[in-house]
């Protein structure tokens, strides 16, 4: 592991240009500076959430059999480190998505969460719990202040479907800790690893936390392809491996389809622009010098430090 590096980037001004109050001006973007898609896009959350209760959505992509498991216990690592997001526009519930504590102040989830679909429904607050089991906040909650996503996702790439949520200072006094470390592993490291998928669906009891292991990751240039079942509301959660005591974030869970389930994948140059969207404001765990060694089911492979030029 190495701290966080701090960087400013050439297109400082550009970024405060961008820089939008509050939901209804976050338009217009998309075409901007398309010579740069990882430009930082920021907003400030400046509204209330919703009383309302939240709704059972049925919808599912799920590959027969079902084998997501309850998590029992959230408040032991690394499930006390993900969080219930709960989204909302002028004071109504927007949507629900799940996300990583990667600081004690910033989460790592989908832009979609913050954006919708196109045509775009920005949020303008989100409510964070972590660990949250049911009705029950082991660490409470608290409301975001502002984010961060790639200016590509707003110009149309799916694969800049990424974004932070800044906190103020550190809301849950420690007690998520520790926060998840961010990885950016090449292709050939996905093949046969056990990842591990966990959030919370929507087509499950309100707020309840569930995982899933699998070894069919296909990587892309961009993407984490697999079958691990998933459904709406886990958008946002981390596709990561456990290596001792440290939980290596490689992807955040994107999309589902009818034939496979999508996770966008951390690549050197989004770990680095990750790294931007944090200066100033929070300071990321970066692992990947010391790789967990290859499953005993497949051929070694060597495997690139973080750092390395982006494989295209």
């Amino acid at each position: 592991m190495r701290p966080a590096r701090r960087w400013l980037a050439p297109f400082a001004a550009a970024v405060v240009a961008l820089c939008l109050a509050v939901a209804g001006a976050r338009g217009g973007t998309a075409g901007a500076h398309p010579e740069d898609p990882l430009r930082e896009v920021t907003g400030a959350f400046t509204g209330v959430p919703a009383s309302s209760s939240e709704p059972f959505d049925a919808s599912s992509t799920i590959f027969p059999p079902d084998d997501r498991l309850q998590v029992t216990d959230t408040t032991v690592a690394p499930f006390r480190a993900i969080v219930h997001l709960r989204f909302f526009r002028g004071g109504v519930r927007l949507r629900q998505c799940s996300g990583t504590m990667v600081a004690p102040n910033a989460v790592l989830t989908a832009a979609h969460c913050v954006t919708g679909g196109q045509p775009y429904v920005w949020a303008d607050a989100v409510e964070v719990s972590p660990g949250r089991d049911g009705d029950r906040q082991p660490f409470g909650s608290a409301m975001g202040v502002s984010f961060s996503l790639a200016g590509g996702w707003l110009d149309g790439q799916p694969d800049l479907d990424i974004a932070l949520i800044h906190l103020s200072e550190d809301p849950f006094h420690g007690a998520t800790a520790p926060p998840m470390t961010i990885a950016a592993m090449p292709i050939d490291y996905f093949t046969g690893r056990l990842l591990e998928l966990a959030g919370y669906p929507a087509d499950r009891p309100a707020g309840t936390m569930w995982r899933t292991t699998f070894t069919d990751a296909v990587a892309t240039n961009v993407r984490i392809n697999t079958r691990a079942d998933a459904t709406p509301g886990q958008s946002g959660s981390p596709v990561f491996e456990r290596n001792g005591g440290e939980f290596l974030v490689t992807g955040v869970y994107s999309i589902q389809t009818a034939g496979e389930n999508v996770a966008v994948r951390i690549t050197p140059p989004l770990l680095e622009a990750l790294l931007g969207y944090c200066a100033g404001r929070c300071t990321l765990t970066i692992g990947g010098d010391a790789p967990p060694p290859p499953p005993p089911w497949t051929a070694a492979v060597s495997v690139a430090l973080v750092g390395i030029a982006a494989d295209r």
